[in-house]
């Protein structure tokens, strides 16, 4: 089975983190890209972390 990737760019709209689920911690992201396709984005503990500023 081949896998085939494509590049999509989708623009962050400040909207709020929706929990998935609270154990484990999981959060979504929308982002909205070209033709106002919606991209989702789960994220969980871990990696919400690494992409935090602080």
């Amino acid at each position: 089975m081949e896998s085939t990737w494509s590049t999509l760019e989708a623009e962050y709209q400040g909207n709020d983190i929706d929990i998935v689920s609270t154990s484990p911690l999981l959060g979504r992201l929308e982002f909205v890209a070209e033709q106002e396709e919606i991209v989702e984005v789960l994220l969980d503990r871990a990696t919400a972390e690494q992409l935090s500023p602080h």
